[in-house]
């Protein structure tokens, strides 16, 4: 009789039932070292504690590994050095060692790597631990940046570093705003991350946090080429927080970086590309640093598309999991957490789409934008817009979330009508901020308000709200100028006697126009008054002439402009004083006040340029002195008040000039007609310019 394990069959055709009987009977034998692994079974979608797998060939013991392609390469992570198959079967423990990623299962005969098999689908290991974030430190190359507008329809927008590496943003349709004003900036430094290595190429895009509603793609092109494997894309916050991974886009050529907000984003160059243990801040960026892994794999030629997919599909849904389960809920009763939820759902449905995972993603996820839109708009009326009623800031944050609010409904589909349902409160926000402004700057005299009147003057039109226009954006620029100056002649020469005159003018000065470069006209004119005007000469060179200066009736002041808004500590008065014909013309002032005696004859003149020239004399160190025009350097008080600017200056000094003196052709005798040819002058000349602000005058 024969043993058991022993039985022959000889019949050929029964050969592989006698192989089954056999085996069933038989005590299992040990199975030699080296034998080929010809396939394993799929392990579950998330790592276990145990894994269970089945394994076909003739390997009695086998090397287990977790790997990131479906074969052996640079981060496989060894399992099981030597492991027992028992009835095709071989079971482990997974050590919590094992990095999060996305893994596939590849079993070798015991001791070997060669002769195995792997899993024809990926494990994935979910983020648990979330390190501190890491701050870069984003050196920009200011000359080198480029601005551009695009809006709903889309666009592009080009810069170049100095280094020569180009970089191409593409926005595509419906994924920002009409009139949307971007900034690219390239970056020539990058550092703090190790594992980023060294910065290929960056941009700083502007506005910082601009959400992407469809996303967009950065492109760079580096002066000299990186190979594939040493590709690293990274992301960062405008200052350079929350330094994280992020995944090219897949393509085995071009280096393309996704992007679903605007922040900062580069490429760094790290031998065999960033290790797999990075800080990852948030879910989100864990999430990010495995795609990044996967198609790093991928474009290294270790992955197929299909298994690409497969992988990032299996992270997205995760992804999905976590959004819905943990920042939709809270989005319901935080702002901070709606916005955080809805840019993560348009991210996720951004990036299936771009890997060909979900061409529905946004579908799927509309809904739920909807819902957070809903919350996110009664949050801000809540929570935001009383306040903004009366603080700047909080109006400021209220308008900007609305906008967005709209904005989003509407290149969503979800809601056209948003924009028109917010602009009333909008109004009524942005109204409070200017009516705030133009009171700080009436009552506190508080110039530097004009550059926030006049940008929500500008918002509002831009938003098709009604203006307020220049005239009522500037009524605050209302002043008073008092001008007084006194000044003693005596003459050089022959003559012999002083003339003395007081010249007042106090006038109200305004808003009028703009100049070229946005600086406002603040001009005005009045009638100024010789309050005193005279004394008396006699000229010996003349013989019996003397010249008599009687009281003045006035001559017309003009202030041609008067400069603070845009310099609020250091102001500048242009005074232009003019002569009866409104000319710009102050050498005749006193005008036909003047009369010569001769021989008893009294004769009116109207050519005296003394008090230009005392005016005008020794002045370089108090004013500037264009042609006929006087600018005044003039010092705001330290301390607000009604008397912002004052100025006071005294001289002595003689007339520098040479020949004339004074001149003089009137009368019937032509005894009298001649000049004093001995000109030096003297001038004592005490001057004051006070500005006092009056708004509302």
């Amino acid at each position: 009789m024969a043993r058991p394990g022993r039985l022959v069959v000889c019949a050929a055709g029964l050969l592989a039932a006698c192989v089954v009987i056999a085996s069933a009977g038989a005590t299992a034998q040990p199975q030699r070292a080296g034998s080929r692994v010809t396939a394993v079974s799929n392990p579950p979608a998330a790592v276990p504690h145990l894994l269970t797998l089945r394994v076909s060939g003739g390997a009695g013991s086998v090397s287990v590994y977790a790997s990131p392609a479906r074969r052996l390469v640079k981060g496989s992570v060894l399992l099981a050095k030597r492991a027992a198959v028992k009835g095709r079967r071989v079971s482990l423990r997974v050590p919590s060692s094992l990095p999060a990623g996305t893994w596939f299962i590849v079993v070798c005969p015991a001791g070997g790597r060669s002769d195995c098999a792997a899993s024809h689908h990926v494990m994935l290991k979910a983020p648990t631990k979330l390190a501190p974030a890491v701050s870069a430190r984003p050196v920009t190359q200011t000359a080198q940046a480029a601005s551009g507008t695009i809006g709903s329809s889309g666009g592009t927008l080009s810069a170049q570093a100095a280094n020569g590496t180009r970089f191409l943003l593409t926005v595509p349709a419906k994924s920002v705003p009409d009139g949307t004003q971007i900034t690219m900036t390239p970056l020539t430094a990058l550092t703090n991350a190790e594992w980023f290595g060294t910065l290929i190429g960056g941009v700083q895009l502007a506005p910082e946090g601009l959400a992407l509603v469809h996303g967009a793609t950065l492109t760079i092109t580096p002066k000299t080429r990186v190979p594939a494997a040493d590709q690293v894309a990274a992301g960062y916050s405008g200052d350079g927080s929350d330094l994280h991974e992020v995944p090219l886009a897949p393509s085995r050529i071009a280096i393309v970086i996704p992007l679903s907000h605007f922040s900062g984003a580069g490429l760094g160059r790290q031998p065999g590309g960033a290790s797999l243990s990075k800080p990852a801040g948030t879910s989100m960026d864990a999430y990010n640093s495995q795609m990044a892994g996967i198609v790093q794999q991928y474009r290294a030629g270790n992955l197929s598309e299909s298994d690409m997919q497969a992988a990032i599909g299996l992270v997205l849904n995760a992804m999905y999991n976590t959004i819905i389960s943990t920042e939709v809920p809270a989005g319901a009763k935080s702002l901070d957490a709606a916005e955080s939820a809805i840019s993560d759902l348009l991210y996720y449905s951004y990036v299936a789409a771009l890997y060909g995972v979900d061409d529905n993603a946004l579908a799927k996820v509309t809904p739920t934008i909807a819902k957070l839109l809903d919350a996110m708009y009664r949050l801000i009326m809540s929570t935001e817009v009383p306040p903004g009623l009366n603080d700047d800031d909080a109006a400021q944050q209220a308008i900007t979330d609305l906008l967005r609010y709209a904005h989003d409904s509407a290149l969503l589909g979800i809601n056209t009508g948003a924009l028109a349902k917010v602009l009333p409160t909008i109004k009524q926000l942005a109204d409070g901020i200017y009516d705030r402004a133009q009171t700080k700057c009436a009552d506190n005299h508080d110039f530097t308000q004009i550059t926030k009147i006049l940008k929500v003057d500008h918002d509002e039109q831009a938003l098709g709200l009604a203006a307020h226009g220049f005239t009522e954006d500037f009524k605050c620029l209302t002043f008073q100028v008092d001008f007084d100056s006194s000044i003693t002649i005596t003459p050089g020469g022959g003559s012999k006697g002083t003339f003395y005159t007081e010249y007042a003018a106090k006038l109200t000065i305004r808003f009028t126009d703009l100049a070229q470069d946005g600086t406002p006209f603040i001009t005005g004119s009045t009638t100024g008054s010789f309050t005193q005007a005279k004394g008396s000469v006699t000229d010996d060179d003349l013989k019996d002439t003397s010249g008599v200066m009687q009281g003045g009736t006035g001559a017309p002041f003009y202030v041609d402009q008067f400069t603070i808004a845009s310099q609020p500590q250091n102001p500048t008065l242009v005074i232009v004083p003019l002569d009866e014909n409104n000319e710009t013309n102050i050498a005749a002032w006193p005008s036909e006040d003047m009369t010569w005696n001769c021989f008893g004859q009294p004769t009116a003149h109207n050519t005296t340029d003394w008090w230009y020239r005392g005016w005008g004399s020794d002045h370089s160190s108090e004013m500037a002195v264009f042609g006929e025009h006087f600018a005044f350097g003039l010092e705001l008080q330290s301390q607000p008040g009604a008397v912002i600017a004052q100025r006071t200056w005294s001289i002595s000094a003689d007339d520098p000039g040479s020949g004339g003196g004074w001149s003089f052709t009137g009368g019937s005798d032509a005894l009298c007609a001649g000049s004093n040819d001995t000109p030096h002058h003297h001038y004592d000349e005490t001057t004051t310019v006070e500005v006092t602000h009056t708004p509302g005058s």
